[in-house]
């Protein structure tokens, strides 16, 4: 009988060491180490807009922001993983004069285009706005 017991035993013990060591490396099919591949430009229009072209490889999700300074900052979108191509056109004629940043991440590489918004007086009633993209 002790013959019989120690090749299953035996057998058992192989099988949950195996069990244990596939537990032990999660699969990294899960977890990509580098992000999405991106690419974008920024483009100035009259009347005081922006637009934003971004086309991604669908390795992984990509954000945009609108931030003015370290603490205000504006999700304009979350392009998921299997999203490739993003277009939007800015309307800045609502906010306050001052700088800002357009920021593009993958959550590992960062892509910032510094927005300067100014609006200049003309002898009219209206005003012109000036953005200087950098």
């Amino acid at each position: 009988m002790k013959k019989a017991i120690k090749p299953m035993l035996l057998a058992y013990t192989a099988s949950l060491v195996m069990l244990s060591a596939s537990v032990a490396s999660p699969n990294s099919i899960d977890t990509p180490k580098t992000g999405a591949t991106y690419r974008s430009n920024i483009y100035t229009t009259e009347g005081s807009k922006v637009r934003v072209f971004v086309d991604k490889d669908m390795d992984g999700p990509v954000d945009i922001y609108l931030c003015k300074g370290q603490r205000d900052s504006m999700l304009i979108t979350h392009l998921g993983r299997r999203e490739k191509h993003y277009r939007i056109q800015l309307d800045l004629s609502k906010l306050d004069d001052g700088v800002y940043q357009l920021v593009i991440t993958n959550g590992i590489e960062t892509t910032t285009h510094k927005l300067t918004l100014s609006t200049r007086p003309h002898q009219s009633y209206e005003t012109d706005r000036l953005i200087t993209l950098n």
